[in-house]
C-alpha cells in the first residue's frame, strides 16, 4: 500500500502505460451525506473508485496493484512554482532582448538615413 494523504497525486499504471491521474481529496458532499474521499482525476473526466468514509478505504478499492503514489500537493506545488519562476526570468529575459533588438533596429535605420543622404540619394 501507499498510504495515501489528501493532496497526493497518484498515477495509474499498466504495464508501463499510463491510465490515468488523480489527487487524493477529500470532499464535503452537504450535511446528509457529509466528508468522503475520493481520487479526482486531473483531467476532468470524474471520480474513480467511487467515494469512500475514509482514506484507508479509498486506497483498498484503489489498488489492484497499479497505483502508485507519485508526488505530494507540496512537491508539486514547489515545482510548479519553480517552474513559473523560469517563466517569469525568460520573459524577462526576451523582454529585455526585444527592447535592445528594437533600439538596434532604430540606429540601423538611422545610420542607412544618413548613409543615404551622404551619398546623395535621399
Amino acid at each position: 500500500m501507499a498510504n495515501f494523504k489528501i493532496g497526493n497525486i497518484v498515477e495509474d499504471r499498466m504495464n508501463g502505460e499510463l491510465l490515468g491521474r488523480y489527487l487524493v481529496a477529500k470532499l464535503n458532499l452537504g450535511s446528509m451525506i457529509g466528508n468522503k474521499f475520493a481520487l479526482i482525476s486531473l483531467t476532468g473526466t470524474g471520480v474513480a473508485n467511487g467515494y469512500h468514509d475514509s482514506l484507508e478505504e479509498l486506497e483498498k478499492a484503489a489498488f489492484s496493484g497499479s497505483m502508485v503514489v507519485v508526488k505530494n500537493y507540496e512537491e508539486q506545488l514547489e515545482e510548479n512554482n519553480q517552474l513559473k519562476s523560469t517563466i517569469n526570468v525568460d520573459r524577462y529575459e526576451y523582454g529585455q532582448l526585444h527592447e535592445r533588438y528594437k533600439k538596434i533596429k532604430e540606429e540601423n535605420e538611422f545610420l542607412r538615413d544618413d548613409l543615404m543622404i551622404a551619398k546623395g540619394e535621399a
